[in-house]
């Protein structure tokens, strides 16, 4: 067969086939095809003559890299080594994450960059390969995660898969205590427990357990439940930056005069109002749309609405009917005070921003990029998120002060929300703009002491009794 070394092995006068990963989980060896010193006993080089991808489930789990047994027909050679138990004659694409380590394996330089062995591949998910079905219910089946779940569980199975491979284990049927041995390598090297969660959600999912389901054993919520008392949540109550301070800054340079500001700082405004006075994701503000009837001006608001495509988060009825409804604010105004704060007028921002960016738009999203390289065109979540970001901090610098700390975009949403609850509107209210069914997820996660200045008045009183 010639030389292998960084090389696929196939017999050139026959079918070509994908690499083949020869395993040595003991020799610690990085070559690739290569055998060493330890090839193993009993194995199965699985060599196919019909190079067809299975159209059944690659292509409605389009994240991952998966090519199913059903199609191509497997050889029986026995060449290549494979754990005890069989496999189920999948091949997938299985690069490391980086920075992954295992104190008591060692790190993953020591293991081949790429995997093609079959106990390594994601297979269907249990719910899937627990019936026979129709290509068509499984593209259904399989869009019940959005993409990026079904991204975020094949990296965590990847991430599984690799650590059970070095264990000698089949990752499809690797018993619950060794599932959890897993799980505890992720807790001593400083995962929280909602990383660990996501995890096991990700190994459930693929994973072939006996009734209950993984997920559900009693040993796993045992575990799930002793790790979040050993490593609670941290929440941090205290508002990470100071809303006064920004929005006291959007009235002045750079951010004003609106009509001749750079685009930048006009834009970077604009996605800061739209957030803090909606409290909503940064999902829900790139899926704004500027056409009719989704975005419409009143003579008291600005109603907003997604594009009808856009599937929330939470894809329920309450969340999908909510629009964003932001107020005027000053808009007759009659002294100066009163027209600097008509400079954070929503219904006035969106104006000048639709303006100017009239002439350059090629899209009917609301936010369009200002860079000169895409001019126009539609922006990510990422660079909203990074508008909101770059606004806070650029108020700081206006007003020559330091951030304590690193913020998030998402940050304005606690913020809005606390302020509202702190001016004692009314909880369903918050909840409605927030598109939150209970108020339960505000006061676990968002609620932020924003009233604790006004609490410090108690003991200024208490030392101005000396004067008295």
């Amino acid at each position: 067969m010639g030389d292998a070394v960084l090389r696929p092995i196939c017999n050139s006068t026959k079918h070509q086939v994908p690499k083949v990963l020869l395993l040595d989980s003991t020799s610690g060896s990085t070559s690739h095809g290569c055998s060493s010193t330890t090839l193993a006993n009993r194995a199965t080089l699985c060599l196919s003559s019909n190079s067809t991808p299975s159209q059944s489930y690659s292509k409605s789990f389009s994240t991952g890299v998966f090519n199913d047994s059903d199609c191509p027909i497997l050889a029986s050679s026995d060449m290549v080594s494979l754990p005890e138990k069989a496999c189920s004659g999948r091949s997938v694409d299985l690069r490391p994450d980086p920075g992954f380590a295992n104190p008591s394996v060692g790190t993953l330089a020591s293991v081949p960059s790429i995997f093609e062995i079959d106990s390594l591949a994601p297979p269907l998910p249990t719910l899937v390969r627990s019936h026979t079905l129709d290509p068509e219910v499984v593209h259904i089946l399989s869009s019940a995660h959005k993409p990026t779940t079904n991204k975020l569980y094949l990296s965590k199975w990847k991430r599984f898969a690799i650590w059970a491979q070095l264990k000698g284990l089949d990752p499809i049927t690797a018993p619950v205590p060794e599932v959890l041995k897993f799980l505890t390598s992720l807790f001593n090297q400083g995962s929280s427990v909602s990383t660990i969660k996501v995890q096991l959600a990700a190994i459930s999912k693929f994973h072939e357990s006996t009734d209950p389901p993984l997920m559900s054993s009693r040993l796993c919520k045992t575990f799930i439940k002793g790790a979040s008392l050993l490593r609670p949540p941290v929440f941090h109550p205290a508002p990470p930056w100071d809303l006064d301070l920004v929005l006291r800054a959007l009235t002045s340079p750079p951010f004003e005069p609106a009509a001749t500001c750079e685009l930048k700082y006009l834009s970077w405004k604009t996605a800061f109002l739209v957030a803090i006075t909606s409290a909503r994701r940064v999902s829900e503000l790139q899926a704004l749309s500027i056409k009719p009837p989704y975005l419409i001006f009143h003579k008291d608001r600005v109603s907003l609405r997604p594009n009808p495509s856009f599937v929330p988060k939470v894809c329920s009825s309450f969340c999908l009917q909510q629009s964003l409804e932001l107020p005027v604010f000053f808009p007759k105004f009659s002294n100066e005070a009163e027209y600097t704060l008509h400079k954070l007028d929503v219904h006035r921002q969106l104006r000048f921003y639709l303006d100017r960016t009239q002439q350059l738009r090629k899209s009917d999203q609301l936010f369009v990029s200002f860079s000169d390289n895409k001019l126009g065109q539609t922006i990510t979540k990422a660079t909203i998120s990074k508008w909101i970001r770059d606004c806070i901090t650029q108020a700081y610098s206006s007003s020559n002060k330091q951030l304590a700390s690193s913020i998030k975009a998402h940050s304005t949403r606690a913020m809005a929300t606390s302020i509202a609850f702190h001016s004692k509107l009314a909880i369903s209210e918050i909840c409605a703009a927030a598109t939150w069914s209970n108020p339960h997820t505000f006061i676990s996660h968002y609620k932020l002491d924003v009233a604790s200045r006004g609490r410090a008045s108690f003991g200024s009183m208490v030392l101005r009794s000396v004067f008295q």
